[in-house]
């Protein structure tokens, strides 16, 4: 007997603490928005910053665009995807979000991506969580209430939605195509995180204002 796991998303989950020092990341955080005033996209409340390709060459931060491209391989061959003939998936385009008390981030997904990730900065404690939404979650819905499963029946085959409490140095990477909210910041401190999105052979630019 063979139980197939068919139509499956996926969250890739791996921290960086050993390779990166998330202090140089909520410095340079907090001084990009002393010059960026920011964009709304999908952030209620916060600053997301404008969008970037790259880091200068000798910023000491461009080492995690590295390392996320190195994530991404690992991703993508999991994924089943072909990268011969010089293909590569990698990072193309990245974003600091810096939310305080109460913001949030709307649910939504991303275009003109692949794989898309957040690489965790500063997480205080009650600072919401990341929520994965199910792609499928209104079909099932109808499906699923007729069941009145309880707490703790939940599981990755009849969840609608998935929780995920990140950690300082946190890297996650999931399909762009996957509905996505943050739970709103309860504590008193900011948390920061670097968003991005990936594409097969993504161009490479310092910055794209």
């Amino acid at each position: 007997m063979t139980f197939h796991n068919i139509f499956s998303e996926f969250c890739y989950k791996v921290n960086l603490n050993d390779q990166i020092d998330v202090k140089l990341f909520e410095d340079g955080a907090y001084k990009c928005r002393e010059i960026n005033s920011g964009v709304e996209i999908s952030n209620i409340g916060g600053w997301h910053s404008s969008i970037f390709n790259s880091f200068e060459h000798d910023d000491p931060k461009q080492k995690l665009i590295s390392i996320i491209d190195d994530e991404l391989k690992i991703v993508s061959k999991k994924f089943g995807l072909d990268l011969r003939d010089k293909k590569r998936v990698g990072l193309s385009t990245f974003w600091f979000n810096i939310n305080g008390y109460k913001d949030y981030n709307k649910i939504h997904s991303h275009l003109k991506s692949i794989f898309s990730g957040v690489y965790y900065i500063k997480v205080p404690d009650k600072c919401g969580r990341l929520v994965l939404d199910s792609p499928a979650k209104e079909l099932m819905r109808c499906y699923l209430d007729y069941w009145h499963l309880e707490e703790g029946e939940h599981n990755e085959y009849n969840a609608m939605i998935w929780n995920i409490s990140p950690k300082p140095g946190d890297l996650l990477i999931f399909p762009s195509w996957v509905p996505h909210y943050t739970e709103p910041n309860m504590s008193n401190e900011d948390r920061i995180s670097l968003s991005f999105n990936s594409q097969v052979n993504p161009p490479r630019y310092n910055i794209n204002k």
